[in-house]
């Protein structure tokens, strides 16, 4: 029943008109969704499926034509029910995965617009005096139609369950620690350990806290049908950390007296004893940030940076806590910064795929010559025989033909693709090898390593 409303409120928005400029998407979403209902009714859900998807495709174009704040809600709430007649179409033909997604796209969309709704119930200040006395039984209707689609959604959730259901059991020591599980579109779960409930398989963020001790988060993924028990040994006294780093791919160091003791991109969660710590964040072409923090008992530390771009004219900054590492004359070298350090690093990785280019063509030269020996000496060696029918010449004059090929072509591209490559330039300003004295502990293939003196080197070989 409620599925038959959700679709005359789908019908009744798609046959209203609006502007010019947005008519003709009403139009089209309208015409094909009736033709997806009209196939429905003839037994053919695939055909039907193919229309509601392009219809609610339509919707979401729409989005970007339309200009008034009605019709911009009107769009959100017909496409939050279309996403729900897609996923009861996907039901119908035992899609699963795809049934689960537009249920799920359908349920987070009508609650995300039912609390902007809530939040903001005043009329716009555009409208006309006769459009503001309505707005409130619009929003009203809005509210209940989102609605209606909501119950459409956790009905169908609900008929999922059985396919992708898993049971998750938490505990922690101590227990009566509150938890949390947040799931990709964004729902919230809330309990308290000892924890143990049926919910939809996925991935989760979970937290867990309790007054006086410090706070886990991790992420945890459930499989359908699955059950996942986890014991969570919370510890007295620690206090935990969320740093958030712009822009992407910048990188996150946590040190406690001059030792890493955390590493991440772009956001670090973590918790951590207390004390007194040192974040460095860089990125290279991007001035490095270095801060200090102190962590107290049972803290959360949160902080977000940006850091700022070079332009091409400022040199790096150097960094007056870098310790000036020994060269091999017994005197000290300048201290390298950290956007230096990122320079050497980036180089090192140049420089080693530019070595494995070249072994690659080397090896595919070599390869290349000895294939192509092969088949000369077989084209040669038939061709030599003077028993040889005049098909079996024909065979073998192809074989020569080929391994001259082989060798010709392949080999000598790389060949010449050996010596044409030329190795990465070495970073401006300073020397990549001598600057850095002094014994070197090379960390895998990465090639940073540190000094005697603490300081982060490079030996690029």
């Amino acid at each position: 029943m409620r599925l038959c409303c959700l679709l005359c409120c789908v019908v009744c928005f798609l046959g209203k008109r609006t502007d010019a400029k947005a008519s003709g998407y009403w139009d089209e979403a309208r015409r094909l969704f009736l033709e997806g209902r009209t196939l429905m009714g003839r037994s053919k859900p695939w055909d039907a499926l193919i229309k509601y998807k392009a219809a609610l495709g339509v919707l979401k174009q729409a989005e970007t034509s339309l200009t008034k704040v009605s019709e911009l809600i009107e769009m959100r709430v017909t496409r939050s029910g279309m996403s729900c007649v897609v996923g009861d179409a996907y039901r119908s033909l035992k899609q699963w995965p795809q049934s689960l997604h537009f249920y799920k796209l359908c349920d987070k969309e009508s609650r995300l617009e039912m609390a902007k709704l809530s939040a903001s119930s005043a009329a716009p200040s555009r409208l006309s005096a006769a459009e503001k006395d309505a707005w409130p039984k619009r929003v009203e209707a809005w509210k209940a139609r989102l609605q209606q689609s909501r119950q459409v959604a956790q009905k169908g959730l609900s008929a999922l369950e059985a396919h992708f259901e898993g049971e998750i059991v938490l505990s922690s020591t101590p227990s009566g620690a509150e938890l949390r599980l947040v799931d990709t579109w964004g729902e919230i779960i809330e309990g308290k350990t000892p924890f143990q409930k049926k919910i939809f398989a996925g991935d989760y963020q979970l937290s867990v806290k309790k007054a006086g001790f410090g706070t886990v988060e991790r992420k945890i993924s459930l499989k359908a049908k699955g059950r996942l028990e986890l014991a969570i040994p919370l510890v007295s006294g620690m206090s935990s950390i969320a740093l958030f780093a712009q822009p992407e791919g910048a990188r996150i160091i946590v040190l406690k007296q001059g030792a890493q003791v955390h590493e991440g991109l772009n956001l670090v969660r973590q918790s951590l004893s207390v004390g007194d710590y040192e974040v460095v964040i860089s990125k290279e072409g991007y001035r490095s940030l270095r801060y200090s923090m102190t962590l107290k008992p049972n803290q959360r530390f949160e902080r977000k940076d940006t850091l700022e771009r070079l332009s091409s004219s400022q040199a790096a900054p150097r960094d007056p806590k870098a310790a000036e590492p020994p060269n091999r004359r017994g005197g000290t070298s300048e201290p390298l910064s950290l956007a230096q350090e990122e320079q050497l690093l980036m180089y090192a990785k140049k420089k080693r795929a530019f070595g494995e280019l070249q072994r690659n063509l080397l090896l595919g030269g070599l390869a290349s010559v000895l294939m192509g020996g092969i088949f000369i000496a077989i084209g040669a060696s038939g061709l030599a025989d003077s028993g040889a029918k005049p098909e079996d010449k024909d065979k073998n004059t192809a074989f020569l033909g080929a391994g001259i090929a082989i060798v010709g072509l392949l080999g000598g591209a790389c060949f010449v693709g050996f010596f044409l490559v030329k190795p990465p330039p070495e970073p401006q300003g300073f020397k990549a090898k001598a600057a850095l004295g002094g014994p070197v502990q090379t960390f895998g293939r990465s090639g940073l390593g540190r000094s005697s003196s603490g300081s982060t080197l490079l030996r690029v070989e």
